[in-house]
């Protein structure tokens, strides 16, 4: 590496310029220092404030589906004691709004039930 004559080196020749850079390399240095400082800082505030919402937004949302399962399981219990109510009150009218028979494939199990819509069989033997 060459160094430059006093001749040809301007900072030789004029002390006020090389004063001022070093002044100015020591500012830059600073300011180098500053402008890390607020990169690195304000990503870490972005990191933190994202994790923070991301954080809120699930709690919130938790909360939420929480609620509304509770508000979904209180209006199917409604709908259900309000489907009971009905079917009772169907059942009160009676069996004359409804004629009972047997369902064809139940019958066999219940012999002893009648079938309204054959006639009785007679069991004796004798004739009519």
């Amino acid at each position: 590496m060459t160094t430059a004559s006093p001749a040809t080196n301007a900072f030789a020749q004029n002390p006020f310029l090389a004063i001022s850079t070093r002044i100015a390399s020591v500012y830059s240095e600073a300011i180098r220092q500053n402008m890390e400082y607020l990169t690195v800082s304000s990503a870490r505030i972005i990191q933190e404030q994202t994790i923070k919402a991301w954080v809120e937004a699930a709690q919130a949302c938790s909360q939420a589906l929480a609620e509304n399962a509770m508000s979904s399981q209180q209006k199917a219990l409604e709908r259900i004691a309000d489907a009971n109510q009905k079917a009772f009150g169907i059942l009160a009218g009676g069996p004359s709004s409804v004629q009972l028979q047997p369902m064809n494939p139940f019958a066999s199990w219940f012999p002893a039930m009648p079938n309204k819509a054959a006639p009785a069989k007679s069991t004796s033997g004798r004739a009519k």
